[in-house]
């Protein structure tokens, strides 16, 4: 791995010396550009070690490693850097950890909530960092949706009992939204929950059919999705009121749309020749 400084032109060499048989698969960087975090594999390509090191080269690469001083060695790439890069997430042997992106001692999160038994399969950290958001499930096959602070402490858990599938926080991380069904084969149903955890609030039922993954608006205010019939709706995450359609026209909606501050964003396919795929907005306050 290196890094390249301009002017002048150096490549900075970051990874250092790696032991006969291991390579560098992968790597992230900071969004300030300041630290980067490399994963090593062996020629079998199992993982053999993950490393943070600042992009400078000021400094060796650290190895990242669990709490009780066993080198981590995450599969795939199942890691990640929090917003403002001062710690690296990472999930193995399904726990959740967390290590100080300058190498330090490594934390266990929500092990309050994650059982023996229990895998950890996938989080996703808020966008203030604040908090992260993990799906867990036990031997039985039986999916849960966590949430705890990405410092380590108390962890709550979405009183949900169905099959959580995309979820997402708002940008200041007060709100959950997820798809949850009841079983992994069923339509999903919009949920939206504390950023704490608790229980949550459905905001849109079976009645509108599957949804495909949704959408937020910059402000956490609502959410936007595709229902199985094709339309585009929206709906407040206060679950002050119903699902609003926002397409006007029966149209075969395309899988792409977005939502703005003022103004939702579509594509939208007419049904009848030629088929043209148009893009289309609608202001909020025009919706009923």
């Amino acid at each position: 791995l290196y890094a390249v400084s301009a002017p002048p032109l150096a490549n900075v060499r970051l990874s250092g010396a790696l032991p006969a048989g291991e390579t560098l698969a992968a790597f992230l960087v900071t969004r300030d550009g300041r630290s980067a975090v490399y994963r090593t594999i062996s020629a079998a390509f199992a993982t053999t070690g993950l490393f943070v090191v600042p992009s400078d080269g000021s400094a060796a690469p650290v190895r990242l490693t669990l709490p009780d001083g066993t080198p981590a060695r995450p599969p795939f790439e199942t890691y990640e850097f929090t917003p403002d890069g001062t710690a690296v997430l990472f999930r193995e042997g399904g726990r959740l950890y967390r290590a100080p992106a300058t190498g330090g001692v490594t934390l266990e999160l929500g092990a309050d909530v994650v059982l023996a038994g229990d895998v950890v399969e996938t989080f996703q950290i808020s966008p203030d960092g604040s908090r992260v958001a993990f799906q867990a499930h036990d031997a039985s096959g039986s999916y849960r949706l966590h949430t705890t602070a990405t410092s380590d402490g108390p962890s709550g858990t979405v009183l949900v009992a169905r099959f959580p599938g995309l979820y997402r926080f708002t940008q200041d991380a007060t709100q959950l939204v997820f798809l949850g069904t009841t079983s992994s084969f069923s339509t999903a149903e919009l949920y939206v929950v504390s950023g704490l955890g608790g229980p949550a609030v459905k905001l849109a039922d079976t009645a509108l059919g599957a949804f495909r993954p949704f959408e937020l608006d910059p402000d956490g205010v609502r959410a936007g999705f595709r229902g199985l019939d094709d339309n585009f709706y929206v709906v407040p995450l206060d679950g002050s009121s119903a699902p609003v359609r926002v397409n006007e026209f029966d149209a075969a909606l395309a899988s792409d749309y977005r939502l703005g501050r003022e103004r939702a964003f579509f594509l939208a396919t007419a049904r009848s020749a030629p088929f043209p795929t148009e893009l289309f907005s609608r202001a909020y306050s025009t919706l009923p």
